[in-house]
């Protein structure tokens, strides 16, 4: 591990520094360090659980050894970990968010946690290594169910926008995000002039007449109902035609 991290320094410093290696796109250079960072770790984690099988232990039950590698093996998951989150902050501060780079940033904290616990499982005797790890993957994976990440990438992806620190505004992927894109998406609207690009702000403009309309024409299902609809139903009620000039 020491020699390959020093062997591929500069590529997996780059992350860090924000600046792109060579022949790589942003996207290209997130996703190999994500899929590097899973193959690694389910690499390290079978090292790990085969050494706590296999190895001698000594009359306390304990060994030095196994907790010497398996910590290495958690510090070179950890770094590794460090530079995948990296590149993809990277690539989110170029394009932005979705819901696929939220996933990836959950799954990557998730293992970055179980790793940290393993260590610590190596050095607390009594410490419930299997029972921490599965009690943080149903917390954070309740959390992830709860927050509206549809949502959040809208609010972030149009504020980021607005702001002028995202360069181009993905209307396809703010539409595919449906009702929770609803209220962002009147953000573009109500945009003052010079804000937003014209074609940008009429293409918005279309899409929230579409939703008026639809919304006319659905029939009434209380299954169809979610916080993000509800949420959208009402923010639309405020929604007045305002076509910009093109010309």
């Amino acid at each position: 591990y020491v020699v390959f991290f020093i062997s591929q320094w500069k590529y997996y410093i780059s992350g860090f520094t924000g600046s792109l290696p060579a022949d790589f796109s942003y996207a290209e250079y997130a996703r190999q360090g994500f899929f590097e960072l899973c193959a690694v770790s389910v690499i390290n984690l079978l090292l790990i659980v085969a050494i706590a099988f296999f190895i001698k232990r000594g009359k306390n039950g304990r060994s030095v050894i196994l907790q010497i590698v398996a910590t290495v093996f958690c510090l070179c998951t950890l770094i590794l970990i460090s530079t995948a989150i990296a590149k993809l902050i990277m690539y989110i501060e170029y394009y932005g968010l979705t819901p696929k780079r939220i996933y990836a940033m959950w799954l990557m904290v998730l293992i970055g946690i179980v790793f940290l616990l393993i260590a610590l499982g190596q050095f607390v005797r009594k410490f419930k290594t299997v029972a921490a790890g599965f009690t943080v993957a149903v917390v954070l994976f309740g959390a992830l169910c709860v927050c509206n990440v549809n949502g959040i990438c809208a609010n972030y992806n149009v504020d980021r926008y607005l702001s002028g620190s995202l360069k181009e505004l993905d209307i396809e992927s703010l539409e595919e995000l449906g009702d929770s894109a609803i209220p962002a998406l009147l953000l573009v609207e109500n945009a003052k002039d010079g804000e937003v690009d014209p074609h940008i702000q009429h293409r918005v403009h279309q899409i929230l007449c579409d939703e008026v309309i639809a919304r006319k024409e659905e029939k009434f299902s209380v299954f169809a109902y979610s916080i993000p609809k509800i949420i959208a139903d009402s923010a639309l009620k405020d929604f007045t035609p305002n076509v910009p000039d093109l010309s």
